[in-house]
């Protein structure tokens, strides 16, 4: 195997790693909405008496809330990751383990 094919093949398993992370970071967000829009949802149901359109509101809300949560937590940081993103925060990683902040004053003397 020749180095740019191993180079490819670990940027292929940090870009896996990251997707899972950020679906599952996705799941815990639209988990988060789905739990706290319910009970406002209710809240605010309960106020009214449970009355037909204030359900019909309560589970408007949850809907919107849902699929708002899903935009942001989901599909939104699926779409930006890719081959260079993931090669980014790799070698950001990789810096700051082995560098610290060293790193940052070497690009600030730069400028």
């Amino acid at each position: 195997m020749n180095p740019l094919n191993g180079l490819t093949e670990y940027l292929g398993r940090v870009e896996r790693r990251l997707r899972v992370l950020a679906v599952s970071r996705g799941a815990a967000l639209m988990a988060a909405a789905a739990l706290i829009f319910t009970v406002i949802g209710v809240l605010l149901a309960n106020a009214f008496a449970f009355s037909d359109p204030s359900v019909t509101w309560a589970r408007v809300l949850v809907f919107v809330a849902l699929a708002l949560a899903v935009s942001i937590g989901l599909i939104v940081p699926l779409l930006r990751l890719n081959r260079r993103n993931a090669a980014r925060a790799t070698e950001l990683a990789v810096a700051e383990s082995l560098l610290g902040n060293r790193h940052l004053s070497a690009e600030e003397a730069a400028e």
